[in-house]
C-alpha cells in the first residue's frame, strides 16, 4: 500500500480510537455517527486504474472472522483481492488498542460516470454487526449522486462529506436481511426538466385557450355590429 495511503488511514483508526475514549468516559448515550464503529471499511477510489481497500476492528479478531467478511465483500461487490495482507497489532508503541486489519487492492471500486458510491452490499458483507463506517475516498472530480442520510427497518445511514472523502456511518437494527432496497444513482436534472415540459404544456394549454376565447369574442363582437348594421338598413 503507498505511503500516503497507509499514513490517512492511520489518522482514521486514530480519530475512531479518540472518539472512543472519550465515549467511553463520558458514559453516556450517544448516536450512531458518534461511537465506535465494529468495522471501517476504507476505500481510496482516487486511482482510476487500482483501488486500495482496508477493513479495519478496532479489536483483535479471529483470522476465520476476517476471512469470512472479505469473502463476503468480494462475492457481494465483484472485486477482487490483491496484495492481501491480513495482520493484527497496535498502532501504539506501548502496544494498547491492538487491532486486525485486511489490506488489498482491487481494479475497480466505483464508476466515476455514475456519482456512486456503493455501500448496500458493503452493509450486507458486514450485516452480522451493529455499528460498520464505510469511507470513501475519491477523485476531485467526482460528481458525487450517491445515498445521502436513509432509514428504513433494517439500517440508519448517516452521510457526512469532505471535499472528496465520503463518510457513511450505518447502524444495523436487524441482521437477517437479503437486501436494503437503497436508493440508486439519482439523474441530475431529470425532475427540473419533467418540471419544465409540464409548466411548457400549461403555459401552451393556456395561450391556446386564450387565443380561442379571443377567438370566439372577437366573432361575437363581429357578428353583432353586422347584425346591427342590417338592422339599421
Amino acid at each position: 500500500m503507498p505511503a500516503t495511503t497507509t499514513i490517512l488511514r492511520l489518522l482514521c483508526l486514530m480519530t475512531a480510537l479518540m472518539l472512543s475514549t472519550h465515549v467511553r468516559a463520558a458514559q453516556t448515550a450517544v448516536t450512531p455517527e458518534a461511537r465506535m464503529p465494529d468495522v471501517l471499511i476504507w476505500i481510496d477510489a482516487r486511482n482510476p486504474a487500482r483501488s486500495w481497500v482496508s477493513i479495519t476492528y478496532p479489536k483483535v479478531v479471529t483470522k476465520l472472522t476476517a476471512e469470512t467478511h472479505l469473502a463476503s465483500l468480494l462475492k457481494n461487490t465483484g472485486w477482487t483481492a490483491a496484495d492481501l495482507k491480513i495482520t493484527s497489532g497496535s498502532l501504539m508503541q506501548s502496544g494498547e488498542n491492538p487491532m486486525t486489519s485486511v489490506d488489498f487492492s482491487t481494479p475497480v471500486t466505483i464508476q466515476p460516470q455514475t456519482g456512486y458510491l456503493p455501500i448496500e452490499p458493503i452493509i450486507i458483507a458486514f450485516r452480522d454487526l451493529n455499528a460498520v463506517e464505510i469511507q470513501y475516498i475519491v477523485p476531485a472530480t467526482f460528481v458525487f449522486r450517491g445515498v445521502g442520510d436513509f432509514e428504513n427497518k433494517h439500517v440508519r445511514i448517516k452521510l457526512n462529506r469532505g471535499s472528496n472523502t465520503y463518510r457513511y456511518s450505518i447502524s444495523l437494527k436487524t441482521h437477517d436481511f437479503e437486501r436494503l432496497d437503497l436508493p440508486g444513482p439519482r439523474i441530475p436534472g431529470a425532475p427540473r426538466e419533467s418540471a419544465d415540459r409540464g409548466l411548457r404544456l400549461t403555459i401552451g394549454i393556456l395561450v391556446m385557450a386564450l387565443a380561442l376565447t379571443m377567438a370566439a369574442l372577437g366573432f361575437i363582437i363581429a357578428a353583432r355590429l353586422v347584425q346591427k348594421h342590417r338592422t339599421r338598413s
